[in-house]
């Protein structure tokens, strides 16, 4: 493991305190709008509860801006300043499942704007130690407003 490692993830600006990419983890594969203000998504495997509903391993970025349900610009790099907050939103499994989660935000999302979400951190059950991205290439983590 690296002490720092500073890469580029989705072409941003990306670093954590060890390199995990080998390190078995949870994917997302499906983020979707349910409601103006909530959002279901969707990993490839069963996620650690404490930290897939740590709301603060979430981050959403927005080509508006900051605002409503984004935490950050598209040209911003993840840190942890920038993160969702638990004033902003709240995250919950669906019916005890370990893969499927529901994101609540105290604002609706804008109709029209394009937001990803980047969640980091999120462990397997049972082995909640990860300290990388939890999205790749097949991920489906995109959505516009409506």
């Amino acid at each position: 493991m690296n002490e720092v490692s500073n890469e580029y993830v989705s072409g941003q600006p990306y670093s954590h305190a060890f390199d995990d990419r080998d390190v078995p983890h949870p994917v997302i594969v499906e983020v979707r709008q349910i409601s103006r203000n909530q959002l279901l998504i969707a990993y490839d495997q069963q996620a650690d509860l404490a930290t897939a509903t740590r709301i603060q391993n979430y981050w959403i970025r927005s080509n508006k801006g900051v605002g409503d349900i984004a935490s950050l610009n598209m040209e911003d790099g993840l840190s942890m300043m920038n993160s969702l907050r638990p004033g902003m939103a709240t995250i919950e499994p669906v019916r005890n499942s370990r893969r499927r989660f529901l994101i609540t935000f105290k604002q609706p999302a804008m109709r029209g704007v394009t937001y990803i979400v980047l969640p980091c951190y999120v462990g397997l059950s049972g082995q909640p130690q990860f300290g990388g991205a939890n999205w790749g290439a097949y991920s489906h983590n995109t959505f516009v407003g409506m």
